[in-house]
């Protein structure tokens, strides 16, 4: 039995559509090369009639071909395909039976009907085993964004944030997916990042009690050492006084419609939600990382 590598939803999709093109490319070109490139002529024969028209390959292409059929069933295997895996064995013990004929030129392989059956038989196998399996196909406009080609969140961002860089991708993939609810919960986390860099850039303590690990008490608790370091409104004009002041209101400004909505089973959200979000949390994650990372440095 072949043990199979726990994978997740994104390295699923990529790693198995590339082993189910590497196999579809071996198969058509080991099919297509024994059936017009390696197709013989008729050797002469001084004690007889010419020797009739035979498939066959080269020592160098033999080679070449055997080494595209050994690693068929473990692709197959990957793809979870296990009937096709089974004939590609199969077809890997008929090729290992070929014995070379001596040419007048060089050495041949002809292929017996037993070999060419079980060629057919993996050809036929694959396609009628991948129909009973879902593809997913990503539109080339959003390919980049799943790739991480081109991303949301920007370089300052995910420098200054690292520990939320897994949010940053899962983000952008959930969108470039359609997975919108997934993509603003994403983006909801990595709002929390900032929060976190917020209070710790004013030497909030983090919360170790679980009744102290909400927005509520997080949000107080930066008001309340904005006021005290910064008691006038005079203070507040600009410098820290005014960053901080800012990030709170924006951050008080979300709690309700975005963070505590999105954590409710009624709520789900459409393409152009999630994009607003997403866009929204970039820009403010943007504003904090100016001023500290995600460890609060250097402190107000």
């Amino acid at each position: 039995m072949v043990s199979l590598p726990l994978w997740d939803i994104w390295e699923m999709l990529e790693i198995r559509s590339k082993a189910l093109l590497k196999v579809m490319g071996s198969v058509s070109h080991l099919r297509g090369g024994l059936q017009v490139v390696t197709r013989m002529p008729p050797m002469e024969n001084a004690n007889g009639p010419p020797r009739p028209w035979r498939y066959g390959l080269s020592n160098l292409d033999f080679d070449l071909s055997r080494a595209e059929i050994a690693a068929l069933p473990d692709e197959l295997d990957r793809l979870e395909l296990p009937v096709s895996a089974q004939f590609a064995r199969d077809l890997l013990v008929e090729f290992d039976r070929v014995e070379p004929e001596p040419d007048h030129e060089s050495v041949t392989w002809p292929w017996s009907g037993s070999f060419m059956r079980a060629l057919d038989r993996v050809v036929d196998a694959i396609p009628a085993e991948i129909g009973t399996r879902t593809a997913l196909i990503i539109p080339t406009d959003r390919a980049k964004l799943y790739k991480g080609e081109r991303q949301v969140y920007s370089s300052l961002v995910r420098a200054r944030f690292p520990g939320a860089s897994k949010d940053f991708s899962e983000s952008e993939r959930c969108y470039a997916l359609s997975a919108y609810t997934a993509s603003v919960f994403h983006s909801i986390r990595c709002l929390e990042a900032g929060l976190r860099a917020v209070a710790r850039c004013l030497s909030i303590p983090d919360p170790t009690k679980g009744s102290q690990r909400n927005w509520h008490f997080a949000l107080d608790a930066i008001e309340k050492k904005i006021l005290t370091k910064w008691p006038d409104a005079s203070d507040r004009f600009d410098g820290d006084g005014s960053h901080f002041e800012l990030v709170h209101g924006a951050l008080k400004g979300m709690q309700n419609p975005y963070r505590n909505a999105t954590m409710h089973l009624d709520q789900f959200y459409d393409e152009e939600d999630a994009r607003h979000i997403m866009e929204m949390v970039a820009g403010f994650l943007r504003t904090v990382a100016q001023r500290c990372d995600e460890n609060g440095d250097p402190k107000a």
